[in-house]
C-alpha cells in the first residue's frame, strides 16, 4: 500500500482536492497537468533527496515556466527527470 501524497503547500493542497473530486472542469490543462503530478508522485515509492547546483539564470527560467504551468518549480524539475528517465525524453 502506498503512502498518501503530500502537497508542498496550501495551493497544491486546493488542486489536489479538485482532482480527486473531479471539480477542475472549467481548464482542462490544469486538469491534465495536475493529473500527471499525481501520476508521477504515485510512481516513485521511495523518494530521495538531491542536491544541485543550477546556474541561477537555468533555475530562474524553470520557475518562470513552472508559474506558467500553474505548478511549483520543483515539480517540475522532477517531472523533466522523471520523463528522462522513462525515455519520454530526449537529451
Amino acid at each position: 500500500m502506498s503512502k498518501p501524497i503530500k502537497p508542498t503547500d496550501e495551493l497544491e493542497a486546493g488542486w489536489m482536492q479538485e482532482i480527486q473530486n473531479d471539480q477542475v472542469q472549467s481548464d482542462p490543462e490544469a486538469k491534465k497537468r495536475l493529473s500527471g503530478k499525481l501520476i508521477v508522485d504515485q510512481s516513485l515509492k521511495k523518494a530521495h533527496p538531491v542536491s544541485l547546483r543550477i546556474p541561477d539564470a537555468d533555475l530562474e527560467a524553470i520557475q518562470l515556466k513552472a508559474a506558467k504551468e500553474g505548478i511549483p518549480y520543483q515539480t517540475l524539475i522532477k517531472s523533466i527527470l522523471h520523463k528522462y528517465a522513462t525515455n519520454q525524453l530526449e537529451v
